[in-house]
């Protein structure tokens, strides 16, 4: 008798070959993901290990005082691996790993190798030295951290970094970095949150002068220039702002002073000073504006020597009198009055000649008011020396009446003249130089030299024929 199976009564072949191809996939994957689960907890174990022994160093930097963190190190990068990582926040830092030749550095400069969980893991210290502008700000550390330059606040930047070996990670090794800034004071700072912060302070000069003419701003002895106001303080940035300035002065908000008064008058200014914090410094006093003098221009000037000299000089601006003028370079024998500002005397001649040279310098009045404001002109003075001019020959008629004066150029007065060689029957006045009477004899060769002395003893001369026929 035969039996047939019913479609529930068992499996084929197929089957059993499907179902057991599923498992072994399904056995495949779940195996997978157990490695990679294990392998995956492994390396965290190890970066949190890692963070612990790089958190241990960190607390053995924060120990020390700041100044000894590089104690045993030398500038360069001795035995150190490198490491692009590290290079990366030392890239604006001296490096200072290399060791002394003498000495024990504090922070080591060679590995330590710890073991946990059989695993060895090797620890280095970086260090190098930067600096910050001093009114940097407080979050500026990162970027603005730079190599060490006179003026600035030193820093060290530590790097700790921890490396271990782990496949799963770039070359089978894996790397943890930590970092800090440490200020290089070999003290650190006292915190008192009792103590009040001190308020900046901005420079005061005292009372200050200046004038609607040239624009510059002095102390009141009228000799100091200011054009600015120094500010400190330690909350940076300051900023500095006038309260009250004269019409037409400008203050920077570094304290820079510009521009030219506008309006005269006497302002009560206050300057203030502002930190970071809001704290305020201030500064008061008066600015007074005035109106400068200012000379009229003088041209030039040309006298004889000894010629008698009166030149007034003219103050056509401002001021605040009274005046006092001065004046270099001025010729000899003329002088100038300092009070009225008139020239007055006789120029003289170092050496008499018969050749009237002249002679030209260039003379610098001042005018000074009574705030010491001034101003100032220059001119050129030429002084000729005098001189009795030449005559060409003279002819006279026998017994006709002469009457003639020869003349002289400069020469300090009084002049007294003398004559040779003048026809008979003539004379010449001392006291005017004139010749009068009436020629007797007839004559071709008359040579007549007239002579002029002044009253500093000095003489010019001139001489002519006279001719008698």
């Amino acid at each position: 008798m035969r039996f047939r199976l019913r479609d529930d009564d068992g499996v084929s072949l197929l089957e059993t070959l499907v179902a057991i191809t599923i498992v072994t996939i399904v056995m495949t994957a779940v195996a997978s993901f157990f490695v990679r689960s294990i392998s995956a907890t492994g390396q965290q174990r190890g970066k949190q290990v890692a963070s612990h022994l790089a958190d241990s160093a960190m607390e053995k930097v924060r120990a020390l005082k700041g100044s000894a963190i590089d104690d045993g190190r030398d500038d360069g990068d001795g035995d150190m691996p490198k490491l692009d990582a590290v290079d990366k926040l030392l890239a604006n830092a001296t490096p200072k790993n290399a060791k002394q030749a003498t000495g024990t550095p504090t922070l080591p400069v060679v590995p330590e190798t710890p073991e946990v969980a059989g695993t060895t893991y090797q620890l280095y210290w970086y260090v190098g030295a930067c600096a910050l502008p001093d009114d940097a700000p407080v979050d500026a550390a990162v970027d603005n951290c730079a190599p060490s330059t006179t003026g600035k606040v030193t820093l060290f930047r530590v790097v700790v970094a921890v490396r271990w070996p782990d496949r799963n990670c770039n070359q089978n090794s894996c790397l943890f970095l930590s970092s800090t800034l440490v200020s290089s004071a070999a003290e650190e700072p006292v915190f008192n949150e009792n103590e009040v912060a001190p308020p900046p302070v901005i420079e005061n000069h005292g009372d200050l002068q200046g004038n609607t003419s040239t624009g510059e701003t002095r102390k009141v002895d009228g000799v100091t220039v200011v054009t600015g106001f120094v500010v400190s303080g330690d909350a940076k940035p300051l900023t500095v702002s006038a309260e009250n300035p004269p019409k037409g002065i400008v203050v920077s908000s570094a304290g820079q002073i510009t521009g030219k008064p506008t309006l005269p008058g006497t302002y009560a200014v206050t300057m203030r000073v502002t930190d970071i914090r809001g704290l305020v410094g201030s500064a008061s006093f008066n600015w007074t504006i005035y109106t400068a003098p200012k000379l009229n221009a003088v041209s030039a000037q040309t006298t004889r020597s000894g010629a008698a000299v009166s030149l007034q000089l003219v103050n056509g601006g401002g001021g605040e009198a009274p005046f006092t003028f001065t004046a270099t370079g001025t010729p000899a024998g003329i002088t100038l009055d300092p009070a009225t500002g008139l020239f007055s005397g006789s120029p003289v001649t170092p050496t008499p000649t018969t050749q009237s040279p002249a002679s030209t310098v260039p003379v610098t009045v001042t005018i000074t008011d009574r705030v010491k404001q001034t101003h100032s002109v220059t001119f050129n003075w030429t002084v000729n020396d005098w001189l009795v001019p030449t005559i060409t020959t003279k002819a006279t008629k026998q017994n006709v009446a002469v009457d003639t004066t020869v003349p002289a150029t400069g020469g300090l007065a009084p002049l007294t003249w003398s004559a040779t060689g003048l026809p008979t029957g003539l004379t010449i006045a001392a006291d005017t130089g004139r010749i009068t009477g009436i020629p007797t004899v007839k004559s071709n060769n008359n040579n007549v030299t007239v002579t002029a002395k002044d009253a500093r003893g000095q003489t010019r001369s001139t001489t002519f024929k006279w001719n008698i026929t």
